[in-house]
């Protein structure tokens, strides 16, 4: 809520995440990485040509070996299936992207873990740029035109540049099916609670508890949400006030909320 006391943000979203039952997406691999299973790849430690990123690029003058490319002291990596310990490295990797609905190639992201910094190519055109480190994997949008770029059920190309700056080093891509957060509606029943506030009169003050459709269960679950300023903005003036609340691992909480005048 800002000066004019508008809210600026949907409380039904700040009350999940303070309850920690906000929703994340989930990622399934399409194109999977070296972290389970070695990915073979063409590569090279010699800078190639201008055009090396072109889908229809020979590189028939490359090596191939297994991913990933990196060093064995690089933390929070995937395997290591090629020794990669020169300054730069470049790769290509061919692969066969699956049969997918034009909804779920919208929502396909590039898997991958780099050490440090990387540029990544699909078919060509230009899908992602990364600087420096980043711990184990993660998961990124590609560029549209990248991602139109792709193939279903057809022959793609992968072409990543990494480069070492300095400490450990590693490179690996693939592809992940992103599957958007389902919202959560949460239905509020209130109970009041009550205390005394500084010796003053008695602060009614409310205990939420929220019902949450649970996906990955396909039932139902409650749980009792904190207290937030968000619940207390209508109430009279209040200098402090606590409550007990039970978190949803059952365990008991104190919460104490302070307010100066």
């Amino acid at each position: 809520m800002t000066y004019d006391r508008v809210l600026k943000v949907d409380p039904a979203k700040i009350r999940l995440a303070n309850a920690f039952h906000y929703p994340f997406p989930t990622y399934e691999s399409v194109v999977p990485t070296s972290a389970k299973e070695t990915q073979t790849y063409k590569y090279t430690s010699d800078k190639p040509a201008d055009n090396w990123f072109g889908k229809s690029y020979d590189d028939s003058g490359w090596k191939s070996g297994p991913g990933g490319f990196g060093t064995s002291n690089t933390a929070d990596t995937g395997k290591v299936g090629t020794v990669w310990n020169t300054n730069d490295i470049w790769l290509r990797r061919t692969f066969t992207l699956p049969h997918l609905s034009a909804a779920q190639q919208s929502q396909l992201v590039l898997t991958d873990s780099h050490d440090d910094d990387v540029e990544v190519y699909i078919n060509g055109v230009l899908a992602f740029k990364g600087k420096g480190w980043i711990g184990n994997y993660e998961n990124v949008l590609m560029t549209d035109e990248a991602l139109h770029s792709l193939v279903p059920g057809g022959e793609n190309v992968f072409a990543v540049h990494c480069k070492q700056n300095n400490g450990g080093q590693y490179i690996d891509v693939g592809l992940s099916l992103r599957t958007p957060p389902k919202v959560l509606k949460p239905y509020r029943e209130r109970a009041f609670l009550s205390g005394a506030c500084c010796g003053g009169p008695i602060l009614r003050h409310f205990r939420h508890r929220y019902r949450y459709e649970n996906p990955s269960a396909k039932s139902d679950m409650n749980s009792l949400g904190p207290l937030t300023w968000l619940d207390l903005v209508n109430m009279s003036s209040v200098r402090s006030a606590s409550c007990s609340a039970t978190s949803p691992s059952s365990r008991g909480a104190f919460l104490r909320f302070a307010r100066t005048h």
